[in-house]
């Protein structure tokens, strides 16, 4: 994992470098992941965090959704209820434009874990 941690880090880098802010996000959602599966939470949210703020800036809700899911899961983990449900129904209202199988998976996905 700590490779993995170090390959999303240097992406960022790179994507940062070159001035692509998509990428940039991409590659700090990614880190979060890999802090989250390192059980490192709080850097996970502050990684999701930072992505999703990027993705809002540059209006791209598909993006933008995929972080939001992450970070719902990361608050979850940390047991915080209320942001988690919060960051799901913003991601659920962002899928609601896209029916393509990836947005259908996420959303219903994302809709269990709010019924539940």
């Amino acid at each position: 994992m700590a490779m993995r941690s170090a390959v999303w880090s240097w992406c960022e880098t790179l994507q940062r470098t070159i001035g692509n802010r998509l990428g940039q996000a991409l590659a700090y959602d990614g880190i979060g992941q890999t802090m989250r599966a390192l059980d490192r939470i709080p850097e996970a949210i502050d990684f999701h965090t930072t992505a999703a703020r990027i993705l809002r800036d540059l209006d791209q809700p598909w993006n933008l959704a995929q972080p939001l899911a992450h970070l719902a899961a990361a608050h979850a983990d940390n047991d915080q209820p209320e942001p988690a449900h919060q960051h799901r129904t913003e991601a659920l209202t962002l899928l609601d434009d896209f029916t393509d199988p990836r947005a259908a998976a996420l959303r219903q996905r994302l809709q269990e874990l709010t019924a539940g």
